[in-house]
């Protein structure tokens, strides 16, 4: 079996104002992270900016839970740490 070696550099930016030049990066990962910002569609432009040469950008943001009885997609609001600012987050509702 073949080895590889993978530079990994994790950076913490603006998701919506990145601060990287155009095409800088393989791939952007992400998790839990679209559905809390107020626009969403900026990031994902700023992904497309910085990946090359065709942008692969991983977005893990799920309602899953292991449970016989699904929860609704709409109770995040109920919960008291979003209470304040679930009426910025575009996908809050699910």
């Amino acid at each position: 079996m073949a080895e590889h070696h993978t530079a990994i550099r994790y950076e913490e930016a603006d998701a919506e104002q990145l601060p990287f030049a155009a095409a800088s990066f393989d791939l952007a990962v992400s998790r839990h992270l679209l559905w809390t910002l107020p626009n969403p569609e900026r990031t994902i432009d700023e992904w497309i900016r910085v990946l090359w040469p065709v942008p692969r950008p991983v977005a893990v943001d799920t309602h899953a839970k292991v449970s016989a009885v699904p929860e609704p997609l709409d109770d995040t609001h109920k919960r008291p740490e979003y209470a304040e600012i679930c009426d910025w987050l575009s996908f809050v509702g699910g």
